[in-house]
């Protein structure tokens, strides 16, 4: 399994593949560095279009591919099959993918992506009531954690689940 990273600097990039790799740990994998990438952004974040471009490069290459990509979001994710499938891959047979966000766009593609959801209500909520805790003089948590749920479809390639369905993760 490879992780398609965002652009250098980064930093919800290298948070998400930090997680990846001790996820893979605690399953009994071993993370290859042969199977890291990095995303290549020109000028203005076009995160589709550098996915599509990296998706590009990925079929030309050389050598073993791993079977399955998570990748840093749902656009560079569906950039990426988009590219794969024009260059006569499979999705999930030659190469399985996941993204990150659970965007629209990623239930309709040609192969409905897998991703992984993130609670943005919650997270507005809170950083709202952070804000107006501060604004007011209060204390405030330093930190909280939202759980992500999995919504699987069929990119990944998985027979548990419907297409569409979500599980907690």
């Amino acid at each position: 399994i490879g992780y398609l990273n965002a652009e250098r600097g980064n930093l919800v990039g290298e948070l998400r593949k930090k997680a990846f790799m001790r996820t893979l740990r605690a399953l009994g994998h071993e993370p290859e560095g042969r199977f890291f990438y990095r995303i290549h952004v020109h000028g203005i974040r076009d995160y589709y279009k550098s996915g599509y471009e990296f998706g590009q490069r990925f079929v030309q290459a050389a050598g073993q591919r791993p079977d399955a990509l998570f990748i840093y979001n749902d656009l560079a994710a569906l950039g990426f099959e988009r590219a794969v499938l024009a260059a006569g891959m499979r999705i999930p047979r030659d190469i399985a993918i996941i993204g990150v966000d659970n965007i629209e766009q990623g239930e309709y593609a040609a192969v409905p992506l897998t991703t992984i959801g993130q609670p943005t209500a919650s997270i507005g909520a809170e950083a709202l009531g952070v804000l107006i805790k501060k604004i007011e003089g209060r204390e405030v948590r330093l930190r909280t954690v939202f759980m992500p749920n999995l919504v699987i479809r069929q990119s990944c390639g998985s027979r548990t689940g419907t297409p569409g369905s979500a599980a907690t993760a």
